[in-house]
């Protein structure tokens, strides 16, 4: 073959290769791009999470409690308060390692930035439930109807605005509410949840060492324990260890997506 035909051929035949290439990488790539579109949302995971539940929650004692013989007992349910206030995101990353759930309750005066608002929908989006604490932290006993109101609604509309979802559990500050409080958790459809025991607010456990030691050692720890703690620089670090020793005493960490949601009209 003449020199010249011998080039065209092989510039000819390299460039068909070239397009056959692009278009298997094309097919690749859509059919990865459909599969990401097709992926369910972490809202429609919660949803199916939530319609086969295998835990109750315990309205006078706050416990997790199973629903029937199917589980295990032994379980407590982490849960942090006033989220997002600097540590958040850094705690919900030493949980996720670790593959443990946890509840993050939220106040609205820590969600008044979009980077806030980010914050909450990126730990929402890995896998962990967001709570409602009220918006502004006050003694709720304090307040008429309307003002507890103001405290508890527009909350559950803003993360249900960040998150796609509405919270399902209520936990007032300081463990102060009255029935007027009451009334308006019930009609938003959430537990009012109290806990079992929380230590890391208290001036003397404000190390991780000493947070991570009465954490596992306290006499209240047992079965269903509803474990307080918040958004701070020595329960972030503490976190990591607290999660291992609760496992090396048999402890699962509960899901709190498998704890049957508040039924409006029957029993809590």
């Amino acid at each position: 073959m003449p020199y010249k035909q011998l080039l065209t051929f092989i510039i000819i035949s390299l460039t068909l290769m070239g397009c056959s290439f692009n278009k298997e990488t094309n097919k690749i790539t859509n059919e990865q791009i459909i599969e990401t579109t097709q992926s369910p949302s972490q809202t429609a995971i919660n949803k199916e999470k939530l319609s086969q539940t295998t835990y109750r929650f315990d309205p006078q004692t706050s416990l997790i409690v199973p629903k029937d013989n199917s589980v295990s007992e032994k379980v407590v349910l982490l849960t942090f308060d006033d989220t997002p206030d600097g540590h958040a995101m850094e705690i919900a990353k030493a949980l996720k390692e670790r593959n443990v759930s946890a509840m993050f309750l939220v106040n609205g005066h820590f969600l008044e930035t979009e980077e806030q608002k980010q914050i909450i929908k990126d730990i929402y989006n890995m896998g962990f439930m967001i709570g409602n604490h009220t918006y502004h932290h006050p003694y709720l006993n304090q307040l008429n109807k309307e003002q507890q109101r103001e405290e508890i609604v527009p909350l559950n509309d803003i993360v249900e605005d960040i998150t796609g979802e509405r919270p399902t559990f209520f936990r007032p500050p300081f463990g102060v509410y009255d029935e007027i409080t009451n009334e308006i958790v019930h009609q938003e459809g959430m537990h009012l949840m109290m806990w079992s025991f929380g230590y890391d607010w208290q001036a003397d456990y404000q190390s991780p060492e000493k947070l991570t030691e009465i954490t596992l050692n306290t006499p209240y720890l047992g079965n269903g324990s509803n474990i307080l703690m918040h958004d701070r620089s020595w329960t972030a670090e503490a976190i990591g260890a607290i999660v291992d020793g609760l496992k090396e005493k048999g402890f699962q960490i509960v899901d709190p997506y498998s704890i049957e949601p508040y039924q409006n009209g029957g029993s809590q």
